[in-house]
């Protein structure tokens, strides 16, 4: 019978990890997917809050997060290569950028993960352009463009032709360049995206900002403000103020012209935006110049370079500080500074155009270096696949000795439930032995001693009627006699309440333990406080009788070991167990001390073998000049 059950067992765990497994296989993608994205919601709100103001911090947590997922095509895993990038391009790392976006490319697309492989591809024409190589901005912008025309992709493809709209607008064709930037316009009304919306209009405002067509330009950037302030991109926000406070500087409104551009360096300040922060500094030094006010002007133009500095930004920032430093010169008559910033502004052109080549160069290196990488992941991966078949040896011997593990934890399991469930009933047993025990011998000394005293008490109360000639002396010893006999009935009567307490059995736990806290109450030496709670319906006689014995010993414990004036107890009913506190303010004791002396303070270790017996815990807070806390949970069966 015994090989039967464990035959049935074994049977049973291996029928329900084939199930399990064949649950977890019929699970599409997609749900494992969104469940992955569940599961990293709070992580990327988190990254949100702080990518802005700090893309190292971020960058070094996204990278930690990203090698805890193994697929690429798990929407976490491309969010998360998606930050990354985001993280470099925040402090205009291009190179390192570059790096990681070549090496995640080549992922993508073996995974034939096309849209991702698309938001690389504007990214990379994203920091071609902001390196000044148009050449590789265009074409990747290209390639970016046709995938998404493949997959319609809607509000991607209008930010790709904004980006090649500010393309063509750095290479001076401004036919191309306002195509580019309605069309995205276009798409972004059609879709109903604001935040893009906000964007392109800023753009388009540049464009006429550019063309000097002032009114134009000015509706652009209203709209721009519009839009964004109504979607709160704040990131972008100092960009379009700093569009709109240059349209009214080319209209001569120097006072506007200051409030936006002052606003957008705040905002830029505030969000920790560095390279937009730059380009505030450029027009607040090109507001000054205009002005005429050349100290100001040096003063911001000088700040830009050291933000420019701090960031490592490209070279079309630098070009535009050293083009103010020359015409700010030249405007105070300094030739030798102006001659000084026009050579510095040619030699960051040779520079751009040497760095460029040299770019050309690396990239193919690059790409080259990650086909190799990506070639030997290829290998290794066809090794790892070579290994599966031992790899699922090793599972299936793994699981059998699981099974056998399982088998062997079960019986033992079994066999100390069986030790707690004859452990319970002895220590039930013995309880119930010591009850029965002391009904027993309340019931002898009722019976055998309290007819004895009966019978003194009645022959001394005859005695003294009888006596009528006796002298006071003697009536005195007779009076003493009987009062004694009294006092024995009365210490007898207490002994047998002790013993066995009958009011338990007919008045309930509460009223019990009533009775002992009005009769301490009445001696006015001692405030007593009771409160009770859930006990609508009687315990189990046995918790009673622990309950109520504990209550009487902690209380004495209380009033003569540790001269309280004032208890506290609380006795809680719950579901599953009933926990009873006292509390006094006396002059508290160590416990520790007397338990690793083995010595039993007061009867707590009778209190405490009680409350074992009945599975329950008994706890002890209690230090010198500090009063008693003690507590005892017993659960409810």
């Amino acid at each position: 019978m015994k090989k039967s059950k464990y035959f049935y067992l074994i049977a049973g765990l291996i029928l329900l990890f084939l199930c399990g497994y064949l649950l977890y296989t019929s699970i599409s993608d997609s749900e494992k997917e969104d469940n992955s994205m569940i599961k990293y919601q709070s992580f990327f709100n988190e990254i949100d809050s702080i990518i802005y103001s700090t893309p190292s911090k971020a960058r070094i947590i996204l990278i930690s997060k990203k090698k805890e997922i193994k697929s690429p095509k798990d929407k976490a895993y491309l969010k998360l290569s998606s930050k990354i990038a985001l993280s470099y391009f925040l402090e205009s790392k291009y190179q390192q950028l570059l790096e990681f976006i070549y090496e995640t490319i080549k992922i993508y697309e073996k995974n034939n993960l096309d849209k991702e492989t698309a938001i690389l591809y504007d990214y990379m024409a994203s920091i071609y352009l902001q390196m000044g190589n148009y050449h590789e901005a265009n074409n990747n912008s290209l390639k970016a463009q046709r995938i998404y025309d493949r997959i319609n992709d809607n509000d991607r493809q209008a930010f790709v032709l904004n980006n090649m709209g500010v393309l063509y607008l750095k290479l001076e064709n401004t036919d191309k360049a306002i195509e580019s930037f309605n069309n995205a316009i276009t798409i972004a009304c059609e879709t109903k995206n604001k935040q893009n919306l906000g964007i392109f209009y800023a753009n388009k405002s540049s464009f006429y900002l550019k063309k000097n067509e002032f009114d134009s330009a000015q509706i652009y950037a209203d709209l721009a403000i519009k839009e964004s302030l109504e979607k709160t991109v704040n990131n972008y926000l100092p960009k379009v103020y700093e569009t709109k406070g240059n349209v009214y500087l080319h209209q001569e409104d120097f006072k506007l012209a200051r409030y936006f551009l002052a606003k957008s360096l705040n905002l830029a300040r505030k969000n920790n935006a560095k390279k937009l922060k730059i380009n505030a500094l450029i027009s607040l030094g090109k507001y000054f110049f205009k002005q005429q006010m050349l100290d100001s002007a040096i003063f911001y133009s000088t700040l830009a370079i050291e933000n420019i500095i701090i960031l490592d930004s490209n070279y079309t920032q630098l070009k535009q500080v050293n083009d103010l430093y020359r015409k700010i010169y030249k405007e105070s008559g300094n030739i030798e500074k102006t001659l000084f910033y026009t050579e510095e502004l040619l030699n960051l052109n040779n520079k751009e155009s040497e760095e460029n080549k040299a770019h050309e160069i690396y990239n193919r290196q690059l790409k080259q270096a990650v086909e190799q990488k990506l070639a030997a992941d290829d290998q290794i991966e066809i090794q790892n696949h070579l290994l599966k078949n031992k790899n699922v040896i090793i599972f299936i011997i793994l699981l059998c000795l699981l099974i056998v593990l399982l088998l062997y934890i079960y019986r033992k399991q079994k066999q100390h439930s069986e030790i707690l469930l004859l452990t319970k009933r002895k220590n039930k047993a013995a309880i119930e032995s010591e009850v029965i025990e002391r009904g027993r011998i309340g019931k002898e000394l009722h019976d055998g001693l309290g007819q004895i005293l009966t019978v003194i008490r009645l022959n001394l109360s005859l005695l003294s009627k009888n006596m009528v000639s006796a002298n006071d002396k003697e009536n005195e010893y007779l009076k003493n006699s009987i009062a004694g006999v009294d006092d024995v009935f009365a210490e007898m009567s207490s002994i047998i309440q002790n013993l066995s307490p009958t009011i338990i059995t007919n008045k309930g736990l509460e009223k019990a333990i009533r009775k002992i806290v009005t009769e301490i109450n009445n001696t006015k030496k001692v405030s007593l406080q009771f409160e009770i709670f859930g006990f609508e319906t009687r315990a189990d006689s046995l918790i009673e009788n622990v309950l109520y014995r504990s209550v009487q010993e902690l209380i004495n414990n209380s009033i003569k070991h540790s001269n309280a004036s004032e208890i506290n107890i609380q006795l809680v009913k719950g579901d599953e167990e009933i926990t009873l506190m006292v509390e006094d303010n006396g002059i508290g004791f160590d416990y520790k001390k007397h338990q690793t002396n083995n010595i039993d303070r007061h009867g707590l270790n009778n209190i405490s073998t009680r409350v074992k017996n009945l599975n329950g815990h008994f706890y002890v807070d209690s230090q010198l000049e500090r009063g008693s806390i003690i507590n005892i949970i017993i659960p409810i069966y």
